[in-house]
């Protein structure tokens, strides 16, 4: 007889992204936006407001994104995860842009996440960071930061691009766990995380309470904590596996300890 495993956390995820419409949570439509997330963080955070400092524009139309262009800098839709445009010289703002940022307004996939699709189009633009840096995921559960997810990225060829042998998974300690996502190779590298649970931690504080789960992502340059997105429904859960699944099963423990 086949014994049936507990629900792991990418099976939790995956349901709650294909619920029905009427048990959607309106709340992941403001956490993904780009836009709206901010003031929805300055409505309850108390914390260091440096975190929105690579912040220097946000808006809605394609001519006013294009006036408050910084060179260098970077400029992304608030409504999709992978798309950017990198402004590294005078040269890079021309109509070409303009069109890619006018088809931005208007290129809504039907394959995208549903809280994605419920977004108005508009920009953030923000400063560039290093060429090669990491995006440090922390993933909250009830409150408390359990597990982190960095992802390094070379973006000197104005691409998102891994690095080779790209760090993945820590405990809260700071330790290094030894399972692969979707097969990318792991090797330990240090990192402040006693700082970023902190900060974490503190924007999982929403005003009725924190959540059974959520991600925040960060920029993390030169020890300071930058914000750059967060979400309570991380797609990634839905396409890919961990290798061994151990970790998976266990997160699933975690989320519905919190429920």
């Amino acid at each position: 007889m086949e014994i049936l495993k507990e629900k792991s956390f990418s099976d939790h995820m995956i349901e709650n992204l294909c619920c029905d419409v009427k048990d959607r949570d309106p709340l992941n439509i403001i956490l993904a936006d780009k836009i709206k997330v901010k003031d929805f963080i300055k409505s309850y955070y108390t914390g260091d407001d440096k975190i929105f400092d690579h912040i220097l524009w946000i808006g809605y139309d394609v001519k006013e994104a294009i006036k408050n262009l910084y060179v260098p800098c970077v400029i992304k839709p608030n409504n999709a995860w992978h798309r950017i445009a990198f402004i590294r010289s005078e040269k890079d703002i021309n109509s070409k842009l303009e069109n890619e940022l006018n088809s931005w307004l208007t290129d809504i996939r039907p394959s995208w996440e549903w809280y994605y699709k419920e977004i108005k189009p508009g920009f953030v633009i923000e400063k560039l960071m290093p060429d090669i840096h990491t995006m440090h995921r922390v993933y909250v559960f009830g409150g408390k930061a359990k597990l982190f997810f960095n992802q390094h990225f070379d973006v000197s060829k104005n691409s998102l691009h891994n690095v080779p042998d790209n760090t993945f998974y820590y405990a809260e300690t700071g330790e290094l766990i030894h399972v692969s996502w979707d097969g990318t190779k792991y090797k330990h590298r240090d990192f402040d995380y006693k700082l970023l649970s902190e900060y974490a931690e503190k924007l999982a504080q929403f005003p009725d309470g924190p959540p059974s789960f959520v991600r925040v992502d960060f920029y993390l340059v030169e020890g300071q904590p930058y914000f750059s997105e967060m979400t309570m429904l991380p797609d990634a859960a839905s396409r890919h596996r961990f290798n061994p699944d151990d970790l998976d099963y266990e997160m699933g423990r975690w989320y519905r300890e919190c429920l």
